[in-house]
């Protein structure tokens, strides 16, 4: 809970950080972001204000957009946050304190959410031909791991990446399908 300015207390959500007794030297954290949901929630004050990046990109509608913006657009830049304020995250829960090395980050993510692990590790992604690409890479984490990774246009999932989007992943990730 943190106190606003007006002096009632507000909460915020946290990452949810799973604990556990490291059994060797490997010692990790396991952060879990949640997702915004689109239809609950905008991930940008005022979605007109990416309506051209949404167009560009050829997500017209409204609710394309806003699943664009939350899901696949914002996703990836939400390890970035985690990571830049993980040292904040570990000294709030103490815990904690003296059981992880966040020098050793590994990125994982299920179905969807391998989309931010791919772009994490430094896939490339363009959902147009002619539109912008963008690269999401973070040269932090040590490894990668996605679960039940979506195929191209599984179930109308458009994912952003095309045949060269992996050339420049170069650490460790391991699928499981």
């Amino acid at each position: 809970p943190l106190e606003s300015r007006d002096g009632e207390r507000e909460c915020r959500r946290r990452p949810r950080v799973l604990l556990r007794r490291p059994r060797s030297s490997a010692r990790m954290v396991v952060l879990l972001p949640d997702r915004v949901r689109s239809e609950t929630a905008h991930p940008v004050d005022d979605p007109e204000d990416s309506r051209c990046e949404c167009t560009d990109n050829g997500f017209a509608s409204p609710d394309e957009c806003a699943q664009w913006l939350a899901q696949l657009r914002f996703g990836p830049q939400n390890t970035h946050f985690i990571i830049n304020n993980l040292t904040r995250i570990v000294s709030a829960a103490p815990r904690v304190a003296g059981l992880l090395d966040i020098n050793k980050i590994v990125v994982a993510g299920h179905s969807a959410g391998t989309t931010t692990v791919l772009a994490n590790a430094g896939a490339t992604q363009q959902w147009l031909e002619s539109g912008p690409s963008y690269n999401e890479r973070d040269d932090r984490p040590i490894a990668f791991l996605a679960t039940g990774p979506m195929g191209p246009l599984y179930a109308g999932f458009r994912a952003g990446f095309g045949s060269t989007s992996f050339v420049n992943m170069d650490r460790p990730i391991m699928f499981i399908t």
